[in-house]
């Protein structure tokens, strides 16, 4: 046990000595009396002859507790103590022999300090000796060195406590800045380089030959900047891409990159907004610390609208302040003194009338270029590009499709022909045919078809009925859009659907062509009240009268088709903007007037042909859906017939 002895002792002696002669000063004759204690230790544990004899004492863990929570007193006091009786035992350990430990019944265990010289050991051998009091000496046993290691461990924990609580406040002291400095390369992504990684070229876009011809110039540009340089002009810092979602903003400016060989560096406008100010701006010079690593890149800012908005100078919050910051920083990065490198910035924003005026400038944004909704030849060939991943049967015609897709972007044509795929891949068919396009355009303009039973056999026969009213107002009303499918079939949020689209694009609408557009919208409710009684009429036609309303105040209220009103936009931005509440009264009164108009012409239409109705209402209750040539068919060769009254 000598071994453990030893080493507990040398690791805990600088600290458990200190704290055992915090109240002592010592001496040079103390020291050398302490380094021949220490000699005496480490050598074979012999009493000395003036000591009672060594008895057998095991303390145990009572005494490790004792000895550390002893009360330190002077040698003075514990003569005393021996002198008046009130000690009851004496002890003196091996492992801290220059205490000796008194027990007495009414202060519990004492310590004080005896140096280690032997004539005043025996002095106090003797003392206790007349006193009747047993002075043992023991060996160190496990509790000692338990107490000792304790005492260590302990100031060793207050340590670590301490230096713990500190990194813990400076931790927290310095994590906003650390977390708002790791914020800042956030987002900024490269898609593309010159090594032709996702390569897309101008050949993977269709449709969009006015823009392309205006893009290719830059293509030039960066290509060859010398030759225009050698003439005086300068690469455009910035283009424009302004449309609507879906048109192929985005493709087309990689389609740049790609075409230019050049990197491409992507971002939203959103990456750039943030709560703590200054972290949009260190993130626009990021990106361009970035972008002028190489010689030629293209910066390409999705959406910035969101970074770009106009400046309004009044608020000074801190997202205001975070705004124009991120705007003022992006203002000079695209026209500041660094010209060491060739940066283009492609932007692209379905939002431009928001846009700060010193953003869109020449010398920062010199081109503007608008990406229209594709006509039906750029249709056909958007439907082209994405049917080479499409196995098309044979009686699939883009042409037919492009003609039956009116208003679809580049993005919709794209996902028709993939839900289509996935239709026929559902019915296990070997290729996609016209029933799956046809299907895929039902369940994206309507919506999924909703199961069997939702409606009543009474409903069902008010569904025909309206349905039918929409198809023959369609059909004999001049100008309106051809009659493609007439369904009951309870789809998404409508429980029946005419689908009209026109054989070519339409521009512009005449006030006729407008008034038609009403009258066909309000044929279901007119069917309703032909077939039904008064009392009978149902909401069905509710989506049809909000449509009409809307048509009707966008006839008279903006588009200046009424005399009494004149051509003055009433509408403004919103409802009334700028215009007084007599002259809104009169517009509510006009409107009003115009669909009662657009209902009594309906009304006329199906009186005439009542037989048709009946008959198509027939039809659809047997088949519930019919293509426009059939409905067309039915209508034109119908029968004078009765349906049975209602239940």
């Amino acid at each position: 046990m000598r071994l453990p002895v030893v080493v507990a002792f040398l690791l805990s002696f600088p600290l458990a000595t200190a704290a055992a002669n915090a109240d002592a000063r010592l001496t040079p004759e103390q020291m050398r009396g302490l380094e021949a204690g220490l000699r005496t230790l480490t050598a074979p544990a012999v009493p000395p002859a003036a000591f009672a004899e060594p008895k057998a004492r095991a303390h145990g863990w009572p005494g490790f507790f004792g000895r550390w929570g002893a009360q330190a007193v002077t040698q003075s006091e514990a003569e005393r103590m021996l002198t008046d009786g009130r000690a009851e035992s004496a002890y003196r350990n091996t492992w801290d022999g220059q205490r000796i430990y008194l027990t007495a019944a009414t202060t519990g265990t004492l310590s004080f300090f005896l140096p280690p010289s032997t004539e005043d050991n025996q002095a106090f051998s003797r003392k206790a000796r007349e006193a009747g009091v047993e002075f043992l000496v023991e060996d160190g046993t496990w509790a000692d060195i338990v107490s000792a290691v304790g005492k260590f461990l302990l100031v060793v924990a207050g340590v670590c406590a301490v230096l713990g609580s500190l990194y813990w406040l400076e931790r927290r002291r310095t994590r906003g800045p650390a977390r708002r400095a790791a914020l800042v390369r956030k987002g900024t992504r490269r898609l593309s380089g010159a090594d032709g990684a996702q390569a897309v070229t101008f050949a993977d876009v269709a449709g969009q030959e006015a823009a392309k011809e205006s893009l290719l110039e830059v293509v030039e540009f960066l290509r060859n900047p010398k030759r225009f340089a050698n003439l005086g002009a300068r690469v455009p810092r910035g283009v424009l891409l302004e449309g609507d979602p879906g048109n192929g903003k985005t493709l087309l400016a990689r389609a740049v990159a790609g075409e230019a060989g050049v990197p491409f560096f992507s971002a939203s406008g959103s990456e750039f907004v943030e709560m703590y100010v200054g972290i949009g701006a260190r993130r626009v010079r990021d990106l361009f610390a970035r972008a002028r690593k190489h010689p030629v890149s293209i910066v390409f800012i999705d959406e910035i609208d969101v970074v770009g908005r106009a400046r309004s100078g009044s608020a000074r919050d801190g997202g205001s302040q975070e705004h124009d910051q991120t705007i003022n920083q992006l203002l000079t990065e695209l026209d500041g003194f660094d010209r060491s490198s060739t940066i283009v910035l492609i932007a692209a924003t379905n939002r431009a009338d928001v846009l700060d005026a010193a953003l869109t400038r020449p010398g920062r944004i010199d081109r503007r270029i608008f990406v229209p909704g594709p006509d039906v030849r750029s249709r056909e060939a958007i439907l082209g590009v994405h049917a080479r991943r499409v196995r098309l049967a044979a009686c699939v015609s883009l042409p037919e499709v492009a003609s039956m897709t009116p208003g679809f972007s580049g993005a919709d044509l794209a996902n028709l022909l993939n839900e289509a795929a996935i239709a026929a891949s559902r019915a296990s068919k070997e290729a996609v045919d016209m029933e799956d396009v046809r299907a895929s355009m039902d369940r994206i303009l309507l919506g999924e078809k909703r199961p069997a039973g939702v409606m009543s056999e009474a409903e069902r026969r008010v569904v025909a009925y309206h349905e039918a009213g929409h198809a023959i107002v369609a059909m004999r009303t001049p100008g309106a859009d051809p009659v493609r499918r007439v369904t009951v079939v309870p789809r998404g949020r409508s429980l029946g659907a005419v689908v009209q689209t026109p054989d070519r694009d339409r521009h512009l609408w005449s006030r006729g062509l407008m008034q038609g557009r009403l009258a066909v919208t309000m044929g279901g409710r007119a069917a309703e009240e032909i077939i039904l009684d008064h009392a009978e009429v149902t909401g069905g036609a509710a989506g049809d009268i909000a449509h009409a309303t809307r048509v009707a105040r966008e006839m008279l209220g903006r588009y200046g088709m009424n005399a009494e009103l004149g051509c003055v936009d009433l509408l403004g931005d919103g409802r009334g903007a700028g215009a007084s509440t007599a002259t809104l009264d009169r517009l509510d009164q006009l409107v009003q007037a115009e669909i009662a108009r657009a209902l009594e012409t309906a009304r006329g239409i199906l009186e005439a042909e009542v037989d048709a109705l009946h008959a198509l209402a027939a039809r659809l209750l047997d088949e519930e859906t019919l293509t426009g040539d059939e409905a067309r068919r039915t209508v034109d060769s119908a029968a004078p017939r009765t349906l049975p009254a209602f239940a």
